[in-house]
């Protein structure tokens, strides 16, 4: 007999069923490696470069300015950054953070920004280290000598451990030029603000007593930046009695105020962790001074703390090993590959092969019939029906006798089946022709129809 098919209902099903499970171990393993990727992220220590010195609040370096606007945040102010330059027209109500770096402001974006100050924004600006600052220039504030900062710690400070830390702290700032210099000295352009305000100060006539101090014990060598205080036996000049110059002045610009740094160190973090120069606590009265007495939102402008001339390759090659971000996708990719390969997907569907049902039981008997009849074994089939006919119907006593007794009893008690009994009973006694196996068979199936009729 051949192979039945199965129904489509029960194709549809199996592929039901089938998805399902595929679906279930697609999401487990999903599970799992997002598991693994986010323990990878969270075990990744960072690492920024330490000899980054851009005042970006994007980085954890010591060079840069993340502790600014981590302390600004921790203390109450609401801090964003942007990444686009500072065009017009710009919000009026909040405090501008804007420190020289790789991409210069433009002409445009600097009146927009001081535009907005005297409208009554807030500005924090602060120079790169590198360079004049046309911001500081356009304010009246012009870069002068360095000089030993005055110190202004909070309270008693702890003892620095880390030495590192130590030698990067820089204990002399740049100052600027006040009105009485810049007239002297300084190059012809906006007058020093009147009535500035002295956030911080520098003695400069200190530094240059440490120095000549310094040149006589070294022979002319300078080494300002190791020599501290002059010996206690050298003679003071009283024409170099402290001078203190501004290294961070706070002033009104018409409806705005600003509050500009001379040197870009006092804003980086290792300067603002040692708490014996107070760099930190100039900042916050910085930011004080701004807020008018309200905490208003600082707005860090990273724009010009970046300047890419590379390929988009390049860019994001090095966004993606060089960022927590980047790594993060980078690591999710793999573990994509990683999961096709596991998972074998296909970029076509599969060809649905139709499968067929099983051989029932009575399909059996009827492949085995067909056997039996091929080779003769007519008196083999009529004894295998007779034992299945007594293993469904027989009972009590009847399960002692042989079945061509068993079969004669049956048909004492239902006199229906008696010609079928009889001539299932000569196949068992003699060989029947083969085209009688099939009477055989409708013989064994009026038998047990019968026998279970009440």
């Amino acid at each position: 007999m051949a192979d039945t098919p199965l129904p489509s209902a029960a194709i549809d099903i199996d592929d039901g069923v089938a998805r399902r499970r595929a679906r279930r171990a697609t999401l487990i393993t999903v599970g799992m490696l997002m598991g693994l990727v986010g323990l990878v992220v969270l075990l990744t220590p960072l690492s920024d470069n330490a000899t980054e010195t851009r005042l970006t609040t994007l980085k954890y370096g010591p060079g840069n300015a993340r502790l600014a606007s981590d302390l600004a945040r921790r203390l109450g102010w609401e801090v964003r950054t942007t990444g686009l330059p500072l065009s017009a027209p710009l919000d009026t109500s909040v405090i501008y953070a804007v420190f020289g770096g790789p991409t210069a402001m433009q002409p445009a974006e600097r009146e927009a920004l001081l535009d907005a100050v005297r409208r009554g924004a807030g500005l924090l600006v602060a120079p790169s280290g590198t360079g004049p600052f046309r911001l500081l220039t356009a304010l009246g504030l012009r870069q002068g000598e360095p000089g030993l900062v005055t110190a202004t710690p909070l309270g008693t400070c702890p003892t620095e451990t880390d030495a590192f830390s130590t030698l990067r702290v820089r204990p002399r700032m740049l100052t600027f030029l006040t009105a009485r210099d810049t007239a002297e000295n300084g190059p012809p352009g906006a007058p020093f603000p009147t009535g500035a305000i002295t956030l911080l100060s520098s003695d400069v006539h200190e530094r240059r007593q440490i120095t000549d101090v310094a040149e006589r014990q070294s022979g002319g060598a300078r080494d300002s930046l190791t020599a501290k205080t002059p010996p206690a036996d050298f003679p003071r000049d009283t024409s170099r009695m402290p001078k203190f110059e501004p290294t961070v002045v706070a002033f009104t610009l018409d409806k705005g105020r600003v509050v500009a740094l001379a040197d870009p160190d006092i804003l980086r973090t290792d300067q603002m962790r040692d708490c014996a120069q107070g760099s930190a606590l100039t900042v916050v009265r910085g930011l004080e001074y701004l807020s008018r007495g309200r905490q208003r939102t600082i707005v860090f402008a990273e724009y010009y703390q970046g300047l890419r001339t590379d390929g988009p390759g390049v860019v994001l090659g090095e966004w993606l090993v060089g960022t927590g971000p980047g790594r993060m996708v980078l690591t999710l990719m793999a573990a994509g590959v990683l999961l096709l390969l596991a998972r074998g997907r296909r970029t076509l569907a599969p060809v649905h092969h139709a499968r067929e049902e099983r051989r029932s039981a009575l399909e059996h008997v009827d492949a085995l019939a067909t056997a039996w009849q091929a080779v003769r074994g007519t008196r083999t089939v009529a004894r295998m029906l007779a034992r299945g006919i007594r293993r469904r119907h027989a009972a009590g006593r009847w399960r002692t006798l042989d079945d061509t007794a068993f079969l004669a009893a049956l048909a004492e008690r239902h006199p229906t089946i008696a010609d079928d009994a009889a001539r299932l009973a000569r196949a068992i006694e003699s060989p029947a022709a083969p085209s009688d196996l099939p009477a055989l068979r409708a013989s064994a199936a009026h038998i047990d129809a019968e026998c279970l009729t009440p």
